[in-house]
């Protein structure tokens, strides 16, 4: 019987293209806290990176879990576009990656609160399958222009997180 695990991702970069997305410090009440700023009204992307676990289950099940929070405000939805690559030796790093989810609402508590999101109602296996032991690249983009996209705030992003059986 599988085991299901959860490994954070690393950050890997901020699109060097524009300001929209950078990592910065907050100032909390009890203890101060780092993430990833999303600027409202703007696209902003970041591309995190992990290695596929070398027990890998023969059905991985992998999903991704955003930890995350409005910097201020109500909440409302965030407007996400997710994209993967499952990348072996031998095998051309900067390819195009595989859309998980293109432009996709996702909801988003009042800014007081954390929230634990799991991307997928199932699996992404049949849409980027994974191996034992490669690099696995993640690109989180915030289509804070899109009309869906509610939160009206920076959006920050404390955490991702690969979930998958091993």
């Amino acid at each position: 019987m599988p085991t299901t695990v959860h490994i954070p991702l690393a950050l890997s970069a901020v699109n060097m293209a524009d300001a929209n997305c950078f990592w910065t410090a907050k100032d909390g009440t009890n203890f101060d806290y780092g993430c990833l700023a999303f600027k409202d009204a703007a696209l902003g992307k970041a591309l995190f990176w992990g290695i596929v676990p070398k027990n890998l289950a023969a059905t991985p099940a992998w999903n991704l879990i955003l930890h995350h929070k409005a910097a201020s405000g109500t909440g409302g939805n965030v407007v996400l576009t997710v994209k993967a690559k499952d990348v072996p030796t031998a095998t051309a790093l900067d390819a195009a990656l595989t859309a998980l989810h293109s432009s996709t609402a996702f909801a988003v508590e009042t800014s007081a609160n954390l929230t634990i999101t799991t991307l997928s109602g199932t699996n992404y296996d049949s849409a980027e399958a994974i191996a034992a032991g490669n690099l696995l690249l993640v690109e989180v983009s915030r289509e804070a222009a899109d009309v869906n996209d509610t939160v009206n705030a920076e959006w920050n992003l404390l955490a991702l997180v690969v979930r998958v059986d091993v």
